[in-house]
């Protein structure tokens, strides 16, 4: 089943498909073949790992270049719609 609509903008029309409404009956029985696998398997649950304090996992996520100063990216910004920095204002 599709759906058409108009787009004021380019004035033109186009089409999209309707979604189905979800059904979730199969989560039970997906959840039941987890646990049962997790119980046949023998091993126990995963257990939490600690870092040491030296490791650089808890540093987190690392920027590939130094930030530059808030003044410089205020200075460098372009407002949308104008199209130049404001330093060149």
């Amino acid at each position: 089943m599709y759906r058409c609509y108009y787009n004021k903008k380019s004035k033109c029309w186009s089409v999209y498909g309707l979604k189905e409404k979800k059904n979730y009956g199969y989560i039970t029985d997906l959840q039941r073949a987890i646990v049962r696998h997790r119980l046949r398997s023998g091993a126990g649950l995963p257990r939490r790992q600690t870092l040491r304090l030296d490791d650089p996992r808890r540093l987190g996520l690392l920027a590939a270049t130094p930030q530059p100063s808030t003044a410089e990216l205020v200075r460098t910004h372009v407002t949308r719609g104008e199209g130049v920095p404001q330093s060149e204002r």
